[in-house]
């Protein structure tokens, strides 16, 4: 798909026909929530359709759009009710399906959304983690997409170049920018969430308020193993954290029995020097979302590992 993208935008550019930007309301987006949060496809789709964007339920698109934002009945769509985050390519499908199309040059110079996407090489690289966003993160993404024009625009005057805009750089190179890198010392191999922190949500090593390792889920710690050989004087801090709900006491028991079965585990099956180790548990005290939402909530359920001196 993203070859598709780069030929549709070379060849828009070669015929000489441009791209008709979606109008926002001056002073900014009225549709969409200040505070990161996830939509019904039935509240997203009236978001689309304030900006002049309807859904045409044909085949193709049927066929490409997430089963969980609509399905096609008798030709038309049907959205759901239940709020729902997505990961970026499946936003991307979203609109595409509503006939928009990525503008390469803007992912390049304007969007600021690393999460979201961004260039990597001649491709566009689009995150891998559901993320729910608010007012500004949607005016910002929305203004990579495009409606094509059918009529070719009175060629205008050349217009001064902007000045280069800083090179932001990536020191620890794990794809995300040191501007929004929330953990800017990530070891070589490690596997990092948006934020640039190696991050494992407890969805994926435990049950719902449970400190036991899921059957058949401790393999998704054994490539911790090939990160610690990779850098041999690496040690890490194991560290849990909880969302706010119950107390806080509670909570901090919690998130310190998750850190001590993680520890456990790098040093019983992976054998991973104790020496190299510590876990702690930080309880409610350290959200890294909001706990506002189902969305946010989950992604503080987490284990992290934070190298240290």
């Amino acid at each position: 798909m993203l070859r598709k993208i780069a030929f549709v935008t070379f060849l828009a550019l070669f015929l000489g026909t441009y791209a008709h930007a979606i109008e926002f309301p001056k002073g900014g987006s009225p549709f969409f929530y200040r505070q990161s949060t996830a939509y019904s496809s039935v509240t997203f789709n009236k978001i689309m359709e304030a900006y002049g964007l309807n859904l045409d339920m044909n085949k193709a698109v049927a066929a490409d759009l997430p089963s969980s934002y609509a399905i096609a009945a008798n030709g038309k769509p049907v959205f759901n009710k239940i709020p729902m985050a997505y990961i970026p390519t499946e936003y991307h499908d979203i609109f595409t399906a509503y006939g928009l199309e990525l503008n390469e040059q803007y992912v390049q110079n304007e969007l600021n959304i690393p999460s979201y996407a961004r260039i990597a090489g001649d491709n566009v690289k689009f995150g891998s983690t559901r993320v729910a966003y608010g007012a500004e993160e949607w005016e910002n993404i929305l203004g990579a997409y495009s409606l094509p024009m059918k009529k070719k625009p009175v060629a205008a005057k050349p217009k001064p170049k902007p000045a280069p805009k800083p090179v932001i750089g990536d020191s620890d190179g794990d794809g995300v920018m040191d501007n929004v890198d929330v953990c800017p010392d990530t070891p070589r191999g490690a596997k990092v969430d948006e934020r640039g922190c190696w991050a494992l949500p407890n969805n994926v090593l435990f049950d719902f308020n449970q400190a036991e390792l899921k059957e058949g889920y401790a393999s998704n710690l054994d490539t911790v193993k090939n990160v610690f050989d990779d850098n041999p004087n690496l040690k890490v801090r194991v560290e849990g954290h909880t969302d706010s709900r119950g107390t806080e006491a509670y909570n901090q028991g919690l998130s310190e029995r998750r850190a001590k079965v993680v520890y456990d585990y790098l040093i019983e099956e992976l054998a991973i020097s104790p020496e190299r180790l510590r876990f702690v548990g930080y309880g409610e005290s350290r959200p890294a979302y909001t706990n506002d939402t189902d969305i946010g909530r989950a992604f503080n359920r987490r284990v992290e590992l934070t190298p240290f001196d």
